[in-house]
């Protein structure tokens, strides 16, 4: 934790636990056993501010979390197997590795819709609402390189690819028995044409557009308008699951 102790709040829980290797006049096995514990650092001024709109507006805050616990809720919950969760936010995305249900590494980059729609803006000589518009329509094809919009968010989409593939190593080297199987995306900017197709061949691995109503039930008259919004609530139904299970 970068900072003092003082300026952050913290939780933590057991997530599991493992058997040390016994050595010659060591322990015994039964004696050695470990657990694993999950700690996560919020810096206290982020809590106070959130804390300070829910007194404002008469909400008594019962758990804060962070997104990307609820989004791994929400898109995987106890699934076994390890994943890769990619959130594509408008001013960051975050990575999350989730196995066995338990989340394992998160990291997150200051790259997201927001930039892929300035570098659009700028390329094109077109102002910030038309390139957003363009960034969601089939005129930009990211399994064509030498297209002109997919030259122009180029960068932006390779930092997001430079990321997933250091994660991944870094987790592979860390958990050699664990392979990521399946990179989930979520997040308004995941909506982008062919660019879950684009990333399966980049990474390698098998991608899906996560479904964040999976694990709700949902009217049929209402699903065509929530199926197009879905993925910007995958955090919000997470946080709506985490309440249920707790009462």
């Amino acid at each position: 934790i970068p900072t003092s102790l003082d300026e952050v709040s913290l939780g933590w829980e057991i997530v599991g636990s493992f058997q040390e290797k016994s050595f010659e006049g060591g322990q015994t096995p039964g004696q050695s056993r470990k657990n694993q514990v999950m700690v996560v650092s919020v810096p206290k001024n982020t809590t106070d501010k959130y804390g300070s709109i829910a007194r404002s507006v008469k909400l008594k805050v019962k758990a804060m979390e962070v997104e990307n616990f609820a989004a791994a809720r929400t898109l995987i919950g106890n699934d076994k197997g390890t994943f890769m969760l990619v959130n594509l936010g408008a001013k960051s995305t975050d990575f999350t590795i989730v196995s066995d249900g338990v989340v394992r590494v998160t990291r997150n980059i200051d790259i997201g819709g927001v930039e892929i729609s300035r570098s659009l803006a700028s390329g094109l000589g077109i102002d910030l609402e038309r390139a957003d518009k363009l960034k969601k329509s089939d005129r930009v094809n990211l399994l064509d390189p030498r297209g002109e919009t997919s030259r122009l968010i180029a960068p932006a989409i390779g930092m997001i690819t430079d990321e997933m593939k250091r994660l991944r190593e870094i987790y592979h080297k860390k958990s050699p028995l664990k392979k990521i199987e399946k990179i989930i995306f979520t997040g308004g900017t995941s909506k982008m044409n062919t660019l879950v197709d684009f990333f399966a061949k980049e990474i390698g691995l098998e991608c899906q557009r996560g479904n964040p109503l999976a694990r709700i039930g949902v009217s049929k008259k209402h699903f065509p308008v929530l199926e197009e919004v879905a993925p910007e609530l995958t955090v919000a139904l997470g946080l709506a699951i985490r309440g249920l299970d707790s009462n």
